[in-house]
């Protein structure tokens, strides 16, 4: 269900643009839920739009 909703750009989009760094890093607990589900399509949901964000804003916020 939240695959539907494209939970995954959500979150890469919250980790990716987000200032407020609490926020960011609940987002990103919330990701590490969803990928340890094992649930190969929001796997590859995320893989998907870090391989289609060429200015490669996700890895750098991640860095911030």
């Amino acid at each position: 269900m939240l695959l539907k909703m494209n939970i995954a750009e959500l979150l890469c989009s919250i980790i990716s643009y987000e200032t407020k760094r609490e926020i960011k890093e609940e987002a990103f607990r919330v990701s590490i839920a969803v990928l340890l589900g094992g649930h190969k399509e929001s796997q590859e949901a995320f893989n998907d739009y870090i391989l289609n964000d060429h200015e490669n804003r996700f890895i750098v916020s991640l860095v911030n």
